[in-house]
């Protein structure tokens, strides 16, 4: 008499071969994932360096910070660091704890300056672009930005006009 296998035990095999066979692909794509990843971070970058030397300020790009795409500028007494921020809201706190007690954040967002980061709106916004990308939307994955600008010193900025600008581009 042959030992009956059972189709339980048939999926849970099937199961395991896949999630082995999906392992090198994923390994195999990451580095080519990344290095798209940080070339589209620098040119966010230097996109933002070129808004401020424009503006008027000594520009560059700031490169100590992991993982957020950010600019800073200097021009009399005045300081200011713009980000690009995640839009499920990550760097929040982040931008907050870089501010010091004198020092103005706003978040730009659909061409408005924000005291907060909009996180409903700026949470959905990720969600739609996602779903846009899983639907193969013509439109194509690219949600909305979120800016956040730290200023500090004399700074008398007008965080509506750079709102209206960063939300055309």
């Amino acid at each position: 008499m042959r030992p009956r296998v059972s189709t339980r035990s048939v999926l849970r095999a099937l199961l395991l071969v896949l999630l082995a066979a999906s392992v090198p692909l994923k390994l195999w794509t990451l580095p080519e994932a990344r290095a798209s990843s940080q070339a589209g971070d620098d040119a966010i970058r230097e996109g933002m360096r070129a808004f401020l030397a424009e503006a008027g300020f000594s520009a560059q790009v700031e490169a100590g910070l992991v993982d957020l795409p950010a600019a800073s500028g200097a021009r009399d007494g005045c300081r200011v660091l713009l980000a690009n921020v995640a839009t499920q809201g990550y760097h929040r706190d982040l931008i907050f704890r870089l501010a010091g007690s004198g020092d103005k954040v706003s978040f730009l967002f659909r061409g408005r300056a924000h005291p907060d980061q909009p996180g409903w709106a700026t949470w959905t916004s990720h969600l739609l672009s996602r779903l846009r990308l899983a639907s193969a939307d013509p439109a194509g994955p690219g949600g909305e930005r979120v800016y956040a600008v730290l200023a500090a010193g004399a700074c008398d900025l007008d965080a509506s006009a750079w709102a209206k600008f960063w939300a055309e581009t």
